[in-house]
């Protein structure tokens, strides 16, 4: 659930989740001034950036701190200790991975290459967006349903950001084509009626 999820995570509620994982350099650079501004004025979201490597968070990290929490640092490696959940006597081991899909409004990539952001394809089987950019790769893996932004340079990052609204109906599409498409069951089955397909041939 949306709120415990953020409140397991430490993000703040109230406000659209916007998630960047795992930031590439090109996507570092895109960010920073976004992140630079938020000490200046209140944002009408918050940006999480998680599972940074060092040399990102070397940039990103002071900027956060300086967000006054309207960006946020998470790590999903570890699992998290909760005793969130009622009637339960002892803490449980929740993927933090699955919290933080829950606890987002969106996903954002602004540098999708050849391979598919698995990080973005589990906010999306959650119900939410994917916000990135157009490219032919970015088109086969969502299906076409992503939410295209301008990101060539960071002034147009900040103006997708800020102008950003969750569009649950977008969500639900982008949701269904992804879980479609990339669920492990529905990729099972497919494979097994491949083969039986091919059976008479052989």
């Amino acid at each position: 659930e949306k709120g415990r999820a953020r409140a397991e995570l430490e993000i703040p509620t109230g406000k659209p989740v916007v998630t960047v994982s795992s930031p590439s350099a090109s996507e570092v650079a895109l960010l920073a001034p976004t992140l630079e501004r938020m000490q200046d004025y209140e944002q009408g979201y918050t940006l999480v950036v998680s599972d940074a490597s060092e040399p990102a968070l070397t940039t990103i990290a002071p900027l956060v701190a300086a967000s006054q929490g309207q960006a946020v640092l998470v790590q999903t490696e570890q699992p998290s200790l909760t005793s969130l959940q009622p009637g339960l006597p002892t803490p449980v081991l929740l993927d933090r991975s699955e919290l933080l899909a829950s606890a987002s409004d969106a996903a954002l990539v602004l540098d999708w290459d050849q391979s598919v952001k698995q990080s973005a394809i589990e906010i999306a089987m959650s119900g939410r967006e994917i916000l990135t950019v157009r490219t032919e790769e970015s088109e086969e893996a969502t299906g076409d349903t992503a939410t295209f932004i301008q990101a060539d340079t960071p002034a147009q990052v900040t103006s997708a950001l800020t102008s950003y609204a969750p569009d649950a109906a977008k969500g639900q599409g982008t949701a269904a084509f992804v879980r479609q498409e990339y669920d492990e069951d529905s990729r099972v089955k497919d494979h097994r009626q491949a083969h039986l397909d091919t059976l008479p041939v052989r």
